[in-house]
């Protein structure tokens, strides 16, 4: 590949992510609106109620019973307990990006 070809490459595809964005603001859901109330269930009283804390401490408990006898297994169930911890957090900044 020549040198002015790979340099275009380079410089485009900085200036796509180096671009500012658009931001768009949308209007808050209505109380009746279907998807917000599968949302409301889903998100705001399972992942953030007791049921999101179950799920994330035993994603730990389990981690630590599977890691002390092989630290590589028990590795990919703490990720997921952190990951069951802060869902709500994940859910909300992937809604930002869409």
């Amino acid at each position: 590949m020549e040198k002015k070809t790979m340099l275009a490459m380079l410089l485009g595809a900085f200036a796509v992510v180096c671009l500012p964005q658009i931001v768009s603001a949308m209007t808050a859901p209505t109380a009746n609106d279907f998807m917000y109330t599968l949302y409301d269930v889903g998100i705001t009283k399972g992942l953030r109620g007791p049921l999101g804390y179950v799920i994330g401490m035993g994603f730990f408990v389990a981690g630590a019973v599977v890691g002390s006898k092989n630290v590589m297994m028990g590795i990919p169930f703490f990720l997921a307990s952190a990951v069951a911890l802060s869902a709500d957090k994940l859910t909300e900044s992937l809604g930002m990006i869409i």
